[in-house]
């Protein structure tokens, strides 16, 4: 997550949709850029947390009021294709010896505690949930990875 104070815009960074590079273009034209990254204990959440990833609705606490938000966007990928590359980034970095097919995996660790709150789960969150919140739209603007070019 990235948040440019001069511009008051918020990006809400959704795993494994162009995050990254879309922080470091942020970074390298807006040198005040206020980046989250890495993994922390947030004392808000009681939880530890994938910070680059935070959810909307949980930005807004660390942002507080004297930091306002004028415009926010993120990201969506076909799920898809997101799905199967959050698989291999898991197979890459878990550190989990066995490297299940698609179906064990899933079978096996993801459930809907794991896939919201365990930060090493959360490249499999469903998208609308960082950028939705009990039944709201957070986001100002959801542009599509695939047209990203356009």
């Amino acid at each position: 997550m990235i948040y440019l104070p001069s511009q008051r815009i918020l990006f809400v960074h959704n795993p494994k949709c162009a995050g990254t590079s879309i922080v470091e273009a942020l970074e390298r034209i807006c040198p005040d850029a206020e980046k989250w990254w890495g993994r922390g204990y947030v004392p808000r959440l009681d939880s530890v947390r994938d910070l680059a990833h935070l959810q909307a609705h949980e930005a807004a606490s660390f942002l507080g009021p004297d930091r306002p938000v004028r415009m926010s966007f993120g990201v969506v990928r076909d799920p898809y294709t997101r799905f199967a590359s959050a698989l291999e980034h898991f197979r890459r970095h878990s550190g989990v010896p066995i490297k299940p097919s698609a179906e064990a995996f899933v079978e096996r660790y993801l459930n809907h505690t794991a896939i919201r709150f365990d930060w090493r789960f959360i490249h499999f969150c469903p998208q609308y949930a960082f950028f939705h919140h009990d039944g709201a739209r957070l986001v100002d603007r959801i542009w599509r990875q695939e047209a990203l070019g356009e």
